[in-house]
């Protein structure tokens, strides 16, 4: 059975509506060609062979009469029966085989012929005759045969000439041929239709819409203006073919000028990722306000000049450079005329060095200078009084003449370290102790150095670099509500971990960080830190905690706290009711009405405060009253000895009970033992916190302590 498609196809065609297809006509213009030209030779050959072998049948058939005839013959001959010779002639010419008969013996008799068509006819008895006979396919083949007696003698009584003629197998051939042609034909029409609709259905129409598809991808995807150069010939002018090749054509000149544009492309692209990738490598290794080298690029300098110094044995010395009351004109004038200063003393200090010497800015007011090849102190203080003589030239910022001062400390190399930490920290020792000895001066690193102030110098030193080195920790103590026996809340407690000192404790290097300012960016390290730990615990499915973190006076009078607290919160995610920022007693007592105003600006935000030390400062109930505080810590110092001091227990009781009269949550800190605890409790205080509950432990110790808290509870 036919397949629906063909079938459609074929009605199609019957009734002239099938699309053309110049593809499978000159496909099937060719191998039909070939098809009836190799139709034509095998019939041919057929035909011939036909009739080739009906003449041999032919000439088998006369022999075979003949032989048959020839003993009658002979008898009638012998007996000189001319009736019967004329009988057996005539019997022969009957035979639609034979064309003639012709009989010649030298008995006076026997004279004529016989023919088939009853004329009478010898051997090419007449010219016309023979013209008659010359076609190849109306020849006449002669036969001729002996007659002899049929005794022992075996005389010669003449011969017997029989004629066949080709005409009748010609006929039946030519009729055969015809029919087989035409056979032929029709076969080739049928076979035309077939192979016209399988060509055009599963190749030529096929092939055309891909080069239809191929055309419309060009003009997608490349430009319309590029298509329009290369004329593409439409299908009807076209086999599919051809079509095709022309959409490939198309779309391989479409991609070698893609592929052109790309290489171009290409080209600028990595020229650009170059440009960029020395800009930043420029930007990792130069300060971006001063164009010097930063700590990073002196660090990698120092390293090939300490090498070149044990190979070669070229000394060299390293100043370090702080400005003196670079903060009073930063803090007068802005931050934009401290840049300006400072970008004026980068270019002094370059103008003063040789070109094989290195200045670096390090941060802040700090710089350091390499000096290469310099083993001499009197090498040394040359350049360091021609960079002082030029730091002290006065610089014009905002029409107003300013004058700063340095101090600078020197460490030599080899004499003084062999590493660049050593050396670094040999040197800015030295520029303190320059400090200590009245600024705007120099001081070489000596052993020696000793002054009330150096461990202290050196601690300051360390903790400038503490934050970028990722030297603090925070520990988290948790506080239990007396009611509910649940952990509600949490204090970060911070801590350094100094590489060389161990555990710094805090109330070393918290007054420090005051004093230097580096407080602010140390407590907003914290702030965040606690912060994103918060979430971290909530994330991994422990209960919300309400995270206490201590702000210091520095802190909370910085101008910019309020956006800090916003920054930090909306970086982190954190609810800000979770946060509690817990102010010691004294800070709240300067400037009160500011005081009160940035309080209430906190709690705009959602934030908690607490008021912590409670009872060593000199508030007053009536002052407490004025503060949106939200809980109030009692001072350790009155809970060490409640089980023992009758004044301590007093306080505690009076502090507790004006927490609890004016809505605030009061929470005792220092809480060590049980008789604390059992005091705190039978007076109504909220919570506690301290070593009796928990110490101060890590974030992963902490998520383990609050589980195995709630499976207890």
């Amino acid at each position: 059975m036919l397949k629906p498609k063909f079938r459609r196809d074929l009605k199609l065609f019957v009734s002239g509506k099938i699309p053309h297809s110049f593809l499978a006509r000159r496909l099937l213009r060719f191998i039909l060609s070939l098809y009836l030209g190799i139709a034509s030779i095998a019939t041919i050959a057929q035909v011939a062979y036909q009739y080739i072998n009906e003449l041999d049948n032919l000439q088998k058939e006369i022999h075979t009469t003949v032989q048959l005839v020839l003993p009658t013959l002979a008898a009638t001959l012998w007996n000189v029966d001319a009736s019967g010779v004329k009988t057996v002639i005539q019997s022969l010419s009957q035979n639609q085989a034979i064309a003639g008969v012709a009989l010649e013996s030298d008995i006076p008799m026997m004279i004529g012929s016989a023919s088939s068509n009853s004329s009478d006819i010898t051997k090419h008895d007449s010219p016309e005759a023979a013209d008659q006979h010359n076609s190849i396919f109306n020849k006449l083949y002669e036969q001729s045969f002996t007659i002899q007696r049929a005794d022992s003698k075996g005389e010669v009584l003449g011969t017997l000439k029989v004629y066949s003629s080709a005409y009748t197998v010609w006929i039946r051939t030519r009729n055969v041929f015809f029919a087989l042609m035409v056979s032929a034909f029709v076969k080739t029409v049928a076979l035309w239709i077939i192979l016209y609709l399988v060509v055009s259905s599963l190749v030529a129409f096929p092939l055309k819409k891909i080069a239809k598809g191929l055309n419309k991808i060009n003009q997608e995807l490349f430009d319309q203006k590029l298509i329009s150069q290369q004329p593409v010939q439409a299908a009807n002018h076209g086999d599919e073919l051809e079509f095709l090749f022309r959409s490939f054509v198309l779309m391989r000149y479409a991609l070698k000028r893609s592929h052109r544009e790309l290489l171009t492309y290409q080209q600028e692209l990595e020229q650009k990722i170059q440009d960029r990738t020395e800009q930043l490598q420029y930007q990792a290794t130069h300060d971006s306000l001063t164009d010097l080298p930063n700590r990073i690029m002196f660090n990698e300098v120092l390293d090939m000049a300490i090498r070149s110094e044990q190979r070669y044995q070229r000394g060299f010395a390293v100043l370090f450079i702080d400005l003196d009351r670079f903060k009073v004109i930063n803090d007068t004038l802005g931050h934009s005329s401290g840049d300006m200063l400072l970008r004026e003393m980068g270019e002094r200090f370059t103008e003063c060095l040789r070109a094989s010497d290195v200045v670096a800015r390090l941060g802040g007011d700090e710089f350091v200078v390499l000096l290469q090849e310099v083993n001499e102190p009197e090498q040394i203080i040359v350049v360091v009084r021609k960079l002082l003589s030029a730091i002290m030239k006065p610089v014009v910022i905002l029409d107003q003449e300013c004058r700063v001062t340095a101090s600078i400390g020197i460490c030599q190399c080899p004499k003084d370290g062999l590493d660049a930490q050593t050396l670094m920290k040999n040197a800015d020792i030295a520029m303190y102790f320059a400090k200590e000895e009245g600024k705007n001066n120099y001081q070489f690193y000596s052993k020696d150095i000793n002054t009330p102030s150096l461990k202290r110098l050196t601690l300051e030193t360390s903790l400038r670099r503490a934050l970028e080195f990722q030297e603090f920790r925070l520990l988290y103590q948790a506080k239990l509500d007396f009611k509910s026996q649940q952990i509600t809340g949490v204090e970060a407690l911070l801590r350094w971990e100094h590489p060389e000192l161990g555990m710094v404790p805090p109330l070393q290097f918290i007054p420090l960080a005051e004093e230097t300012g580096l407080i602010v960016p140390i407590g907003k390290w914290v702030l965040k830190t606690a912060c994103a730990q918060n979430v971290a615990w909530k994330e991994q499915g422990l209960p919300p905690l309400c995270m206490a973190v201590n702000l210091s006076l520095r802190q909370f009078m910085d101008p910019n706290l309020l956006l800090d607290l916003a920054d930090i919160l909306q970086e982190t995610g954190m609810d800000p009711t979770l946060l509690e920022l817990e102010i010691t007693e004294s800070m709240v007592m300067h400037n009160i009405d500011r005081v009160i105003k940035l309080l209430a600006d906190i709690k705009q935000m959602g934030i908690r405060l607490a008021i912590d030390d409670f009872g060593t400062g000199y508030s007053s109930l009536a002052q407490l009253k004025r503060f949106p505080f939200d809980t109030l810590k009692v001072d350790r110092s009155f809970i060490r000895d409640l089980p023992t001091d009758i004044e301590d227990r007093a306080i505690t009781e009076a502090i507790i009970k004006m927490g609890n009269s004016l809505g605030l949550t009061v929470i005792a800190e220092g809480v060590e033992t049980k008789e604390q605890e059992t005091f705190l409790r039978e007076h109504a205080c909220n919570q506690m916190q301290g070593y009796y509950l928990s110490k101060p432990i890590t974030a992963n110790q902490f998520s383990t302590f609050l589980r195995k808290h709630e499976g207890e509870g």
